[in-house]
């Protein structure tokens, strides 16, 4: 193993500017800010010192140096505290956020323990609402997100906006964080202010295996959302067909219609997303007019879609249909000045003759 070699003059140098390193970070009137920033730029701040080391020898690791003169945040965190005892006093910036919920959200455990220790309310929430366990979900940090289940915080305990840290684990796909939220009660088919499940963020985001992971726990597969988009939807919508696969395979209507009449294959056409719609034709999706007065070809039609026009005219859509206006699919993709589409229906209707 390759060692660091130091020369004396220059480690006392770097011990003095480790000092002036601290003194910068800590005005008297937040000593808790300080700590907070040291603890995020520790890393950072250690790289310099490491820099100016050079010449000399020694036995000591560059991480046994630096812990000579740098002491570690939890460390100064138990200094604060004691001498402003801060905790008791329930600090808190402007927008309600702690100690806790600032050293969970960057995933310093030792800081984290020490809080606690301290006296920290685990269940404190900023003013959106969100806990130092929603932070640690949302970042994957699942030691803490144990400390802090262990110390009493609520597993589902919501944001504002009906959120909680089973919502944002699933939002970044953080699988382990998610078995340990539903290990410890959290709710797979709980539903944000707007309708949204858990499997209906994860489908927004494409994140395959953790529609599997939730499925395997009981989640419901087309709970829709107020304005009556399910998942199947919404990943429609999203160009993920691997999900739509998935959905459609556990047992999702293919033609859940949203509020304004569409359906997930509406949806598809419309966007020209040709693997989604594959995906759906092979459940028998509706090709005729739906509630909104459009078909899914006239949809493709309109935006000039012809790999999605050709899959359709082969699952055995009608060119011929007139949506609520008036107009059939062919008219709309000539008002659109979709030549290539145009010529394909005019072959396909010459070809049918």
């Amino acid at each position: 193993m390759e060692l660091m070699e130091v020369n004396v003059d220059q480690l006392e140098s770097a011990k003095r500017d480790a000092s002036t390193i601290f003194e910068q970070f800590l005005p008297p009137e937040n000593p808790f800010d300080s700590c907070w920033k040291i603890g995020r730029h520790f890393l950072r701040y250690r790289e310099k010192l490491f820099s100016s080391l050079n010449g000399g020898s020694s036995q000591e690791t560059p991480e046994i140096i630096s812990q000579q003169f740098i002491p570690r945040p939890h460390k100064l965190i138990k200094k604060f505290l004691t001498w402003k005892n801060i905790v008791a006093e329930a600090s808190k910036f402007r927008d309600g956020t702690t100690p806790l919920i600032l050293s969970a959200a960057n995933g310093h455990v030792e800081c984290v323990l020490e809080l606690l220790d301290q006296g920290a309310d685990p269940c404190a929430r900023r003013h959106t609402g969100t806990t130092a366990l929603f932070f640690a979900a949302q970042s994957g940090y699942t030691e803490i997100a144990s400390i802090l289940l262990r110390h009493g915080t609520p597993v589902d305990i919501p944001s504002v906006d009906g959120g909680t840290p089973l919502f944002v684990a699933c939002q970044y796909a953080h699988l382990d964080m998610i078995q340990l939220l539903i290990k410890h009660g959290s709710r797979v088919n709980g539903q944000m202010k707007d309708g949204a499940t858990p499997l209906f963020i994860a489908a927004q985001n494409g994140h395959c295996s953790v529609v599997s992971l939730l499925l395997t726990h009981g989640a419901r597969v087309s709970t829709p959302r107020l304005d009556s988009a399910t998942p199947l939807w919404i990943a429609a919508q999203m160009n993920h067909s691997d999900v739509c696969k998935m959905l459609l395979l556990a047992g999702h209507p293919v033609d859940a219609l949203r509020k304004n009449g569409a359906t997930p294959l509406f949806k598809a056409a419309h966007k020209g997303y040709i693997d989604v719609v594959h995906e759906l034709l092979k459940y028998k999706p509706n090709l005729d007019l739906l509630p909104n007065g459009e078909s899914a070809l006239h949809a493709a039609c309109l935006f000039g879609h012809l790999p999605v026009v050709k899959m359709l005219m082969r699952a055995g859509a009608e060119p011929k249909l007139v949506n609520a206006d008036g107009f059939s699919p062919i008219q709309l993709a000539k008002k659109a000045n979709h030549g290539q589409v145009v010529h394909y229906l005019n072959q396909w209707q010459t070809y049918v003759r």
